[in-house]
């Protein structure tokens, strides 16, 4: 099956290496070979969720929620409204921080990571990062000013 997610064509298809269905992106695949085997076909099973992994939850913008649907990350679960805000919560379920990160940060400050709380402390101590990172850009600006 070939699925457009996060930008990039991946076909999903059985891998004997780790005995289970996977995705593979297309612009990763280096080499073709063909062979003389004949596929079979087989039922496709709905993709298990790994066994480690995290749900998270995060709070956007109004003012964005029409941009985060349409770009909406591939582990994406389940929207929720917030009685108390115009903002829904969307609701994500990945097996590593890493797989959502990025693409949270591409938001900046319009999104707030409400659960896990280590996955806040990480965008937190990435924030304090890009800010030490560019102090000195800030320092210059001010005192030219």
């Amino acid at each position: 099956r070939l699925d457009y997610i996060d930008k990039a064509w991946q076909l999903r298809a059985y891998c004997r290496l780790k005995d289970d269905q996977r995705y593979f992106r297309l612009d990763r695949i280096d080499q073709l070979t063909f062979t003389s085997e004949i596929f079979a076909p087989r039922a496709l099973t709905p993709a298990s969720l790994p066994v480690n992994s995290w749900r998270v939850i995060v709070r956007f913008d109004a003012s964005i929620t029409r941009w985060v649907r349409e770009e909406q990350h591939f582990s994406f679960v389940c929207e929720i409204q917030d009685e108390n805000t115009s903002s829904p919560k969307m609701v994500y379920q990945v097996s590593s921080f890493q797989k959502i990160l990025g693409w949270l940060l591409r938001w900046g400050d319009q999104m707030e990571v409400l659960e896990p709380d280590e996955l806040r402390t990480i965008i937190a101590q990435t924030a304090a990062h890009l800010m030490t990172r560019h102090q000195a850009a800030t320092e210059s600006i001010q005192n030219s000013g």
